[in-house]
């Protein structure tokens, strides 16, 4: 049993009997009764249908959630309404996708990898952008919001703050180092602003109140965690809050 993830007035977490190859994904509501969300289990009848991604809207009302089909790793994501049963927004080229959710749960960011065939599979890492679905639109109509990188060597995606001000784009460069770009979405006509770009070193950023906080490699291999607030992004004003330790 995995540890929960609370949304709304729901639980969100996975279960799996000794007897059972998958996991199955569950929701436990206010009342405490448990519901079997998705179960890979009645899939395909040879397993070979799995889930990918299963990430809940902030309410808990709803799920995004990815399937691959004949033990591919190629994935197609839905959106699953919990109310009604019912799936709905197909999107393909969710390989990579792992949406990130509007507070009022409306649509979220993702990472869409191209699905032209043209394209040689160890180059299609570096054709994959931005966008961002709205639910009940036509998934190819979702706008890019940060375009692809053009090298194969690196993997974008997005991240948006709870309080959806705050869009981060991250770009990891294999496992060697990551760039992150920050849009203020109250003014979009400003783009992204680089918030820690061409480093050696590997940066996460969460959003708290007025605050980003950011764990980090750089000038220390054990990480530390930095904060800003979110007025003074500039590196120059970052200050730290658990500084790194030899152990």
């Amino acid at each position: 049993m995995s540890a929960p993830s609370e949304r709304g007035d729901n639980l969100f977490f996975t279960r799996r009997a000794a007897d059972q190859e998958k996991s199955v994904y569950f929701m436990r509501d206010a009342a405490g009764a448990d519901k079997v969300v998705l179960d890979p289990h009645t899939l395909s009848e040879d397993l070979s249908t799995s889930v990918g991604i299963f990430v809940p809207s902030p309410d808990g009302s709803k799920v995004a959630y990815s399937l691959k089909e004949d033990n591919a790793d190629e994935s197609t994501m839905y959106v699953l309404d919990l109310a009604t049963g019912q799936s709905s927004d197909k999107i393909p080229g969710a390989k990579y996708a792992w949406p990130s959710w509007t507070p009022n749960g409306d649509g979220f960011y993702y990472t869409f990898l191209t699905t032209d065939p043209s394209i040689p599979t160890d180059e299609r890492p570096g054709f994959a952008n931005v966008r961002f679905h709205k639910l009940g639109t036509d998934a190819a109509d979702d706008p890019i919001i940060h375009p692809h990188t053009g090298s194969p060597q690196t993997f974008i995606g997005p991240s948006l703050s709870k309080d959806g001000k705050w869009l981060f784009v991250m770009i990891h460069h294999g496992w060697n180092r990551d760039d992150v770009f920050r849009m203020d979405l109250e003014r979009p006509e400003n783009g992204f602003i680089p918030f820690a770009v061409d480093l050696p070193a590997h940066f996460e950023v969460a959003t708290h109140g007025e605050y980003h906080y950011i764990l980090t490699d750089k000038d220390a291999p054990t990480k530390k965690l930095m904060r800003t607030h979110v007025s003074k992004p500039e590196m120059a004003n970052w200050t730290e809050v658990i500084p790194a330790d030899p152990d």
